[in-house]
C-alpha cells in the first residue's frame, strides 16, 4: 500500500493543475462568448498596455541576480557569513536594486518620448 503513495500524490498533483488550467481557460471562453453572444467587442478582454521595456526588465534583473551570487560566493568565501545568508541577502539586495534601476531607467525613457512626442506635435 505504501508503494502506491507517491504515484497517487505525482498524478493528483498533475491532476490539480490541469483541472486548474482547463477551468481557466474554459470560463475565459464561455465569458468570451457570452460578450460575443450580447453584440459586444471581445477585444476589450485583451491587456491594454504592453509592456514595451519587458526585454529591458529582465534583463537589469537577471544581472544583478547574477552579481548577487557573485558577491554572496565572495562573502561566503572570504567571510565567516553562513552560505544561506550570504546568498539569499545578497540575490534579494542586488534584485531589488536591479528593480530600481529598471524603474528610474523606463521613467527616463518615457519622459524622454514624451517630450519628443511634444515636439513633434510643436514642429512636425
Amino acid at each position: 500500500m505504501e508503494d502506491f503513495i507517491p504515484i497517487v500524490a505525482i498524478v493528483s498533483t498533475f491532476g490539480t493543475i490541469f483541472g486548474v488550467v482547463y477551468i481557466i481557460f474554459m470560463s475565459r471562453h464561455r465569458e468570451r462568448m457570452a460578450l460575443i453572444e450580447s453584440g459586444m467587442d471581445a477585444d476589450m478582454l485583451e491587456p491594454r498596455k504592453k509592456r514595451k521595456y519587458g526585454l529591458l526588465k529582465n534583463g537589469i534583473i537577471a544581472m544583478g541576480i547574477g552579481i548577487g551570487l557573485l558577491v554572496g560566493e565572495l562573502l561566503y568565501s572570504f567571510t565567516n557569513m553562513t552560505e544561506e545568508v550570504a546568498y539569499f541577502s545578497m540575490v534579494f539586495l542586488f534584485g531589488g536594486a536591479s528593480m530600481l534601476l529598471y524603474h528610474s531607467k523606463v521613467k527616463k525613457l518615457e519622459e524622454k518620448e514624451r517630450a519628443d512626442s511634444y515636439l513633434e506635435d510643436d514642429f512636425g
